[in-house]
Order: structure tokens, then sequence, then C-alpha cells
């Protein structure tokens, strides 16, 4: 998946997913901050995410998977990201 590969070196490695309808995504979740991506047929994705503590939520869809880069996932994900625990082990390697 590009994708995983334009992930920021800094974000934690997400676990792998199949919806019902066969798309695949991704997703991050340590109890408390949850966030996926799906990505769609038609190459497009969409984003989730909620803070449990909080209630909030945030979606976003029809995203070009060609306007997703490292920049672009470190700018609206990064947040979520930082909140995740910091274990080096579950990092993409630079």
């Amino acid at each position: 998946l590009k994708i995983i590969q334009r992930l920021p070196t800094h974000f934690p490695l997400p676990t792998l997913m199949r919806n019902d309808e066969g798309e695949i995504g991704m997703y991050w979740d340590n109890g408390d901050i949850y966030l996926d991506i799906e990505i769609e047929n038609n190459d497009l994705i969409s984003l989730f995410s909620r803070a449990r503590s909080t209630g909030k939520e945030t979606f976003l869809s029809d995203i070009s998977i060609e306007k997703i880069t490292t920049d672009w996932l470190d700018e609206n994900l990064a947040s979520f990201i930082d909140l995740m625990p910091n274990d080096n082990s579950y990092a993409l390697a630079a």
C-alpha cells in the first residue's frame, strides 16, 4: 500500500483491515483515540477519528489517494498519532 509507505517515520504502524464490502483500510486504536483510513474502490479514501474521552469525531471523505503524501498525513493525522503511546517498536524504520 502506497499510503503505508508514505506514513511519516514517527507514526506507529497501523493494523490492516477489510470491511464487508471488501474494501481495505487501516486503523490505529489506543483505547481512547481511534483513527481509521478506508481505501475505497475508486482510488479515494475516507478518514474517521474519534477521541472517546471527549466524544470528538472527525470524518473526511472523497480524498484522492494521489493527494496523500507524507506531509498530508503528518498535517492531518499528527494530532491523533501524537496521543498514541510512543513505542518505537511500532514506528516505521527510517
